[in-house]
């Protein structure tokens, strides 16, 4: 038997407008609504049809809290109709309504109905992204979550330690390289070789997080090594200067001489 699925679902309620209320915020359409209920109908057919507690043509309802009166099922073709109440008449009650349909009670008592479904399929575009089968539709965009950014230290850490040796951006940074730089480019390869095996993986976002960590690694990687020092250049007071330090912070001898070499002043700062 070729049944399609819920094609409406029948509910008795005490407060009838409320009700519309809620089923229209919710975004279903009112079809012949009215004051005593009516049908509301979502955007592939099926609907929702409210009637007021004691409308007389509603089933009885079960002993229980719920609103809920006769569940609806929709059926691809007159023949599966006809299937359908020959197999349910073996059994129990099954009795054609005016409107087409077929109405039966299951074994607690509660109301079925099948018909010719009403409902209609929907063409809408897939959603473009978190949807099973849909490729991923944007771009890599955490480059900041800061994986990697200890790079961008070891490599500015030691440039400003030359610095303040004495050498001018060029060649602190030519020692940086030299001391740890080659670490720097080993531990970037190293983990995004490692991550991006991730890519072969059978699991969407397994296969995603490799390529984005591998990326994001590399990336990080390349600007500790090519555009920190570019911005040091423009940022750092004097440029390529040597970063010069007080005698204060040195500890170096503060003694003046004049030109003969004799102490004009004499003294040690702590």
């Amino acid at each position: 038997m070729n049944i399609v699925g819920l094609d409406a679902l029948v509910f008795g309620v005490d407060d009838v407008a409320d009700c519309a209320r809620y089923l229209i915020d919710y975004g279903l359409t009112p079809v012949d609504a009215g004051p005593d209920g009516g049908r509301f109908e979502g955007l592939d057919g099926t609907a929702i049809l409210l009637a007021r507690r004691d409308d007389p043509s509603l089933p009885p309802p079960l002993p229980t809290a719920s609103t809920l009166r006769k569940t609806i099922y929709g059926v691809a073709d007159a023949a599966t109709l006809d299937a359908i109440a020959a197999e349910l008449g073996r059994d129990r009650a099954v009795r054609w309504l005016a409107d087409g349909s077929l109405e039966t009670v299951d074994d607690l008592g509660f109301a079925l109905g099948f018909r010719v479904t009403t409902s209609r399929p929907l063409s809408f575009a897939a959603e473009a992204a978190n949807a099973p089968g849909v490729s991923a539709q944007r771009p890599v965009n955490a480059l900041g979550v800061g994986i990697g950014v200890d790079y961008a230290l070891y490599i500015l850490s030691v440039t400003l330690a030359m610095m303040r040796a004495g050498m001018g951006l060029s060649e602190a940074y030519y020692r940086a390289l030299i001391f740890t730089g080659k670490v720097v480019i080993l531990t970037g390869v190293t983990l995004a070789a490692a991550v991006a095996t991730w890519a072969f993986s059978d699991i969407k976002f397994q296969a995603d997080m490799g390529i984005l960590l591998a990326f994001m690694f590399l990336w990080n990687m390349v600007g500790a090594l090519v555009l920190l020092p570019a911005l040091a250049y423009l940022l750092l007071p004097g440029g390529a200067s040597p970063v010069t330090e007080t005698p204060a912070a040195t500890g170096k001898n503060t003694t003046d001489k004049d030109a003969t070499g004799n102490s004009l002043a004499s003294g040690w700062t702590a």
